[in-house]
């Protein structure tokens, strides 16, 4: 009893207790147990929900802990606990699988297992975070039990300990990001490549989003065009172009836009010249085929443009005296003929030949029969008018092509013509020659006929010229009969 009244705090002396205990009746006995009771047991209830909450958090610690530790155990994960010192104080089994060592073997800071190049990034990075605390992240490389290196990219961040010294660690988990890193690094390399590729190219290649703005540009562009990359990214075509070639090569940046790809020629003006330009507009689509822009490639194809040109004049000039040659004197003679037989306009055919021009070349040698025939060509030239059409067939024979000349008398006054004007001396190297030329005339009027009819009636009249004593012209003239005229 006495026992019961120091737990509850009861100071009752004996004596007291023993007079009040006499005093009192068995129901007030009974009365002042129930209260005793009653004060025990509210006396012992707190205690007793402490020590049962007491237990209750114990049992939740140890299974938050259980858990903890399952997740980071079977994490793929790498889950650590670093101290101050550099200590690991936790590491999960998952290091195993991911980097080949041991957990014990992992206990110590092991700076050597970190990439030499890396090796400042990441201490700098951990001094910084004791410093300012927060949470970073942090992409290294760690050195395989194997001895190959892993990359890891860890997200560290400094919380306080549990520990009973107060001093706050880094809770990191890392995650293997090896094929991710090395799939970057053979992107950019090809990024590399494609940008030395396209930035050595004989051609302009850049990138036009659906804004019709540019998000690429190599460098023979940028160069070109004045502007460095950073300049013309965002720039729009119409910018870039100026107002007349963007209203020139807007249907096709719409068809690219659709979807097509398109290839055309466009000539525009740089640096005060006039250049020639093949581009091609290929659609850029996504993974869904959506149409997110077009590729441009435009090269420079004005040397192109003139070689064909100069490769025309070949095949239709002689390189030596700068007149038609007779692929291009068949073509003219058919559109001639042509034009004669539908409006039956008289057409007349000239044939010269130079007398005896072999001479010339046996005893002069070759250099000074190509004068004489670059000079005689050019005298040719002069006596004719635009509209008239004059070819050499080769060696040392002429052919001109007069047309609109109503009678044969005016042929014969040009030939005549061309031959005084054949008979000028021409100078060559200091020598004064005198050339002379024999000249056929074949006179079509009202009369169907072809290119070979006409060359043959022309060449007969030029050996009738020969026949009489050269340096003269002979004509021929040749009437369509009546009776043929009636049928037309």
């Amino acid at each position: 009893m006495a026992s019961h009244r120091a737990i509850l705090g009861i100071r009752y002396s004996d004596s007291a207790l023993r007079a009040r205990w006499t005093r009192t009746s068995s129901h007030a006995r009974l009365r002042d147990l129930q209260i005793f009771i009653a004060r025990a047991c509210l006396s012992a209830l707190p205690i007793a929900i402490v020590l049962t909450g007491r237990s209750f958090l114990a049992r939740r610690l140890r299974e938050s802990e259980l858990r903890y530790r399952m997740l980071a155990d079977y994490s793929r994960d790498l889950v650590m606990r670093i101290g101050e010192d550099g200590e690991r104080l936790y590491t999960s089994s998952s290091a195993k699988e991911i980097l080949g060592w041991d957990i014990d073997e992992l206990r110590g800071p092991r700076w050597d297992l970190v990439h030499p190049d890396d090796v400042q990034a990441v201490a700098q990075t951990m001094e910084n975070l004791r410093a300012a605390g927060g949470m970073t992240t942090v992409t290294y490389r760690v050195r395989h039990k194997s001895g190959n290196y892993v990359w890891i990219e860890a997200h560290a961040r400094l919380v306080p300990t549990i520990e009973s010294n107060g001093q706050p660690e880094i809770f990191c988990t890392g995650r293997d990001v090896t094929h991710r890193i090395e799939a970057e690094q053979t992107l950019a390399e090809n990024q590399r490549r494609l940008i030395a590729i396209t930035d050595n190219l004989p051609a302009f290649v850049m990138h036009v989003d659906t804004n019709e703005r540019y998000t690429f540009a190599n460098e023979p562009t940028c160069r070109t065009m004045g502007f460095d990359q950073a300049a013309m990214i965002g720039m729009s075509v119409r910018e870039l172009v100026g107002a007349v070639n963007y209203e020139q090569i807007k249907p096709r940046i719409d068809a690219a836009l659709r979807g097509e790809t398109v290839t055309f020629e466009i000539e525009r003006a740089l640096s005060g010249q006039r250049h020639h330009y093949q581009s091609t507009y290929v659609p850029d689509l996504d993974a869904d085929g959506k149409v997110v822009g077009f590729y441009v490639m435009s090269s420079d194809v004005s040397q192109l443009k003139r070689t064909e040109h100069e490769l025309r004049l070949l095949a239709r000039f002689d390189g030596l005296t700068g007149l038609a040659n007779r692929f291009h004197f068949n073509e003219s003679a058919e559109l001639a003929l042509a034009r004669h037989r539908r409006s039956e306009p008289p057409l007349a055919l000239l044939y010269l030949d130079i007398d005896l021009f072999k001479q010339i070349n046996d005893s002069l040698g070759h250099a000074v029969g190509d004068d004489v025939l670059r000079e005689f060509a050019q005298r040719l030239k002069g006596c004719l008018l635009v509209t008239d059409f004059a070819a050499r067939l080769g060696g040392d024979e002429f052919v001109a092509l007069v047309e609109d000349v109503d009678a044969p008398e005016i042929l014969e006054l040009i030939a005549r013509k061309m031959i005084a004007a054949m008979q000028q001396p021409t100078v060559v190297d200091g020598n004064e020659l005198r050339v002379t030329a024999s000249i056929g005339i074949a006179f079509c009027r009202r009369m169907s006929t072809n290119r070979d009819e006409l060359l043959h009636i022309a060449d007969e009249a030029l050996y009738a010229a020969k026949a009489a004593g050269r340096n003269t012209c002979r004509r021929s003239i040749v009437e369509e009969p009546i009776q043929q005229r009636g049928n037309g």
